[in-house]
Parts: C-alpha cells; sequence; structure tokens
C-alpha cells in the first residue's frame, strides 16, 4: 500500500505533457515525364489503399492538383508512410501538334519525410514525398 501511495504522489509532480495546436498537412507530389510533352494527365493513383481519380481537364478527385508536370495529392495523414500505385496515361500533344499518347504504371514506396510540428509526442504527424513517374509512348 505504501508503495503504491508513493508512486502516486511521484507521479503528481511530473508536469502535464502540453501540445501546442501547430499544424500540417500530408502530401504526395508525382512529378510524371514522358518522351514529349506531357498534358491531359489522366487515371488513377491508390496510396495507403486509397485511390485518387486524375483527369486534369477539370474532373480530377478535389484532393488532387493539376500543376503543370507535377500532380499534388493532399492526403490523409493516416495514408502517409507507405506504397503508392498509379495508372496514368496522357494525351501526349508535342509542340508540332501531333498525336500519340503516353501511358505508364507502377508501384513505389516513396523516401516520406515526417513531420510532427509540435513534437514526437503530439498530434499531428504528417508526411510528404515526391515521386517521378514515366509514361511512356503508345501506339
Amino acid at each position: 500500500m505504501l508503495i503504491l501511495l508513493s508512486t502516486l504522489l511521484l507521479a503528481c509532480d511530473e508536469e502535464p505533457l502540453a501540445c501546442t495546436q501547430v499544424g500540417c498537412q500530408s502530401e504526395l507530389v508525382l512529378v510524371v515525364v514522358g518522351p514529349d510533352d506531357v498534358s491531359e494527365v489522366s487515371g488513377l493513383v491508390t496510396v495507403g489503399g486509397q485511390g485518387f481519380v486524375v483527369d486534369c481537364e477539370g474532373k480530377s478527385d478535389p484532393a488532387v492538383s493539376c500543376e503543370g508536370d507535377r500532380l499534388v495529392l493532399t492526403i490523409a495523414d493516416e495514408l502517409g508512410g507507405g506504397e503508392v500505385q498509379w495508372s496514368l496515361s496522357s494525351d501526349g500533344r508535342d509542340s508540332g501538334g501531333g498525336g500519340g499518347g503516353y501511358a505508364g504504371d507502377g508501384t513505389v514506396t516513396p523516401d516520406w519525410a515526417v513531420h510532427q510540428p509540435n513534437g514526437e509526442e503530439c498530434p499531428p504527424t504528417c508526411y510528404t514525398a515526391e515521386v517521378e513517374v514515366e509514361l511512356l509512348g503508345t501506339p
């Protein structure tokens, strides 16, 4: 009984953990490359088991932003840190107005950067990564 009372009294001397409320955002950036201009990218990207529809003509998932040759996915924090699968295509218009298209798919585990702005003991934990994906010519 005396040991239990001593333990409880000693625990009272510890400062409670005070976490600040600094936030962060988890993001995955896919840099799309091809043999020529890669535009109007569409397809599917899966992060941590959740699929994101990509359609750079304006019908993408709200969490997907098309920024030139970069696709920026805003993801839930718990999805970061794992595997990424992608299956993408592009109309592949070259500067001369020619046709053709590009496509590619793959799986990668990015080198995720972990961000804990309030310290290791406090939420949130956010993840960011950048991956280059290559689209190859299709007939």
